[in-house]
């Protein structure tokens, strides 16, 4: 897997990650409907990785 410079650095006792979304190449990601609310990026990569498996 590549990076592209977009990981970041989480810490869990602050409760689950939210991120604004960033576009990348799939544009069918279910997080990414709304673009005025943040999304959990996990749930982001793990679509992902389902759509590529796919």
């Amino acid at each position: 897997f590549i990076d592209f410079d977009l990981s970041g650095e989480h810490d869990p006792a602050t409760g689950p990650p939210l991120v604004d979304p960033s576009y990348g190449g799939i544009r069918e990601v279910p997080e990414w409907a709304f673009k005025d609310r943040k999304c959990n990026p996990f749930a982001v990569d793990l679509w992902c990785l389902g759509f590529m498996i796919q």
